[in-house]
């Protein structure tokens, strides 16, 4: 599954996996929720369709948007300033592929996470959809 995004690079890649990475970012990156959207459905598979992309929120905390909704969200929250993001351009590998996880890289890029909500509706949020990460991780 090879895709290339050309003049688009990530700092310290150095696996297989890069051609994918560099061509998801090179859309999401945007923060153009129609481009965003079509990283998520070019460059992501789910497991379930219940799944979707899981934006850290703290080191332990995340909150998890369904992949099919990706453009509604952020087309009604970016606008609002409810919240923003920006990541570097830097990468660690946080779990090598291995044949005891399939082969599935994961990868970490710092950055980022503004929540401009108020105390109530941060609240709301937190408590309706931030999920602790598995295993603490």
């Amino acid at each position: 599954m090879a895709r290339h995004a050309p003049d688009v690079s990530m700092l310290g890649c150095g696996g297989p996996w890069c051609d994918v990475v560099n061509g998801f970012n090179a859309l999401f990156d945007t923060n153009d929720p129609a481009k965003m959207q079509q990283a998520v459905d070019a460059y992501a598979e789910w497991p379930r369709d219940d799944a979707g992309i899981a934006v850290a929120v703290t080191k332990d905390r995340f909150y998890e948007m369904h992949h099919k909704n990706v453009q509604a969200k952020l087309a009604e929250y970016l606008p609002q300033g409810v919240f923003r993001w920006s990541f570097g351009e830097e990468y660690k590998v946080f779990q090598p592929p291995t044949e005891k996880n399939g082969m599935e890289v994961v990868l970490v890029r710092e950055g980022n996470i503004t929540l401009s909500m108020g105390w109530l509706r941060r609240r709301i949020f937190w408590d309706s959809v931030v999920q602790a990460t598995p295993d603490g991780r």
